[in-house]
C-alpha cells in the first residue's frame, strides 16, 4: 500500500521524499507487531526505495554518489527506527502486563480480605482465578492430619481423574509445581501448584486451560502468585484457629484453677472443724 502510494505522489514529491513515507511505515508497524516483521520491513522499504525509486529505476544500481549515501543512511535509519518502536512496544506490553498483574493480585488480596469467613474467601479466590486465565480450577485443602484432601473444594470448577489427583497429591508432597506447561509430566491434563506458606504447603490448585491456549510466562508467574497468595490466606486462617485453641485451652485452664481454688478454699474450713473433733475425741479416749 505504501509502494502503491509512493507510485501516485513521486511525480509532485519527487523520489527523495518517497523514503519519508517509508519511515513512517517502519514507525507504525513498530507500534503493531515485533522486533523481527519490523526489521523486515525496514530492510525491504530500503530495497524498494532503491529498485522503484532511485535512478536508474528498476534497478539495485545507484547512480549519484549522493543518492547511494541517502540509500545507506535511509537504510541505517529505518533498521533503527524500527528496533526502537519495537523496543517501544515491548515496553508497552510489560508495563500493561505488570499492571494486569498488580490489579489481578490487589484483586484477589481485597475479595479475601474482606471475606466474611475462609470458605466465602477460597470461593472468590476460585472465581477469580478462573475469569483471570479463563480456565476451570479445582481446590485441594491439606487436612487436618496434615495430607491432602482427595475431594476438591465445593467451589471447584474441575473435576480430575484418579492419575491427576495422584499428581496433585504428588506436587503437594515434593512442594513443586508438575504437570502441563511444565518440565515435570508436560503431558498431563492439568497444571498442579503447590499453596506455599510460610511454613507449609496448605493445598493444591490444579488449573486447565481451554483446549488449544498456553500460558505463556508472565501468566505462568502471575497464576504462581496467585497460588502463593491463596496459601498465605490458609496458613494465616490455621494460625489464627490454632490461636483460639490456645486460648480456649488457656481459658479453661485459668477455670480450672480458679474452679479448683475455689473447692479448696471453701472445704478448708469444715477439714479443719473436723479435723479438730477428731483430735479432740482423740485425746478424750487417751485420758480416759
Amino acid at each position: 500500500l505504501a509502494t502503491a502510494v509512493s507510485f501516485l505522489i513521486e511525480p509532485f514529491t519527487g523520489y527523495l521524499s518517497i523514503a519519508l513515507l517509508y519511515l513512517l511505515l517502519v514507525v507504525a508497524v513498530g507500534l503493531r507487531l515485533r522486533r523481527g516483521p519490523v526489521l523486515t520491513v525496514a530492510a525491504t522499504s530500503a530495497l524498494l526505495w532503491n529498485f522503484l525509486f532511485i535512478p536508474p529505476r528498476f534497478t539495485f544500481y545507484i547512480e549519484k554518489l549522493q543518492d547511494a549515501m541517502m540509500f545507506a543512511m535511509f537504510f541505517v535509519v529505518a533498521l533503527a527506527m524500527g528496533h526502537l518502536t519495537s523496543r517501544l512496544r515491548l515496553s508497552e506490553v510489560a508495563e500493561r502486563r505488570r499492571e494486569r498483574r498488580t490489579a489481578a493480585l490487589y484483586e484477589l488480596a481485597h475479595q479475601a480480605a474482606f471475606a466474611t469467613d475462609l470458605d466465602t474467601g477460597l470461593r472468590a479466590a476460585v472465581s477469580l482465578t478462573e475469569s483471570t486465565f479463563g480456565a476451570q480450577v479445582a481446590l485441594f485443602l491439606r487436612q487436618k492430619d496434615h495430607a491432602l484432601s482427595t475431594v476438591a473444594h465445593p467451589a471447584s470448577s474441575l473435576s480430575l481423574s484418579e492419575k491427576e489427583k495422584s499428581l496433585a497429591a504428588w506436587a503437594f508432597s515434593r512442594r513443586i509445581p508438575l504437570g502441563k506447561f511444565t518440565e515435570t509430566l508436560p503431558d498431563s491434563e492439568a497444571l498442579h501448584l503447590p499453596l506455599h506458606g510460610r511454613t507449609a504447603v496448605m493445598g493444591v490448585l490444579s488449573i486447565v486451560p481451554p483446549s488449544g491456549r498456553s500460558l505463556d510466562l508472565s501468566e505462568r508467574d502471575l497464576l504462581e502468585a496467585f497460588a502463593a497468595l491463596i496459601g498465605t490466606i490458609l496458613e494465616k486462617d490455621h494460625f489464627f484457629e490454632a490461636f483460639k485453641r490456645a486460648e480456649i485451652i488457656e481459658a479453661s485452664e485459668r477455670l480450672h484453677r480458679a474452679l479448683f481454688d475455689s473447692v479448696s478454699h471453701e472445704l478448708k474450713t469444715p477439714l479443719s472443724a473436723v479435723q479438730a473433733g477428731i483430735d479432740a475425741l482423740g485425746r478424750q479416749l487417751g485420758g480416759d
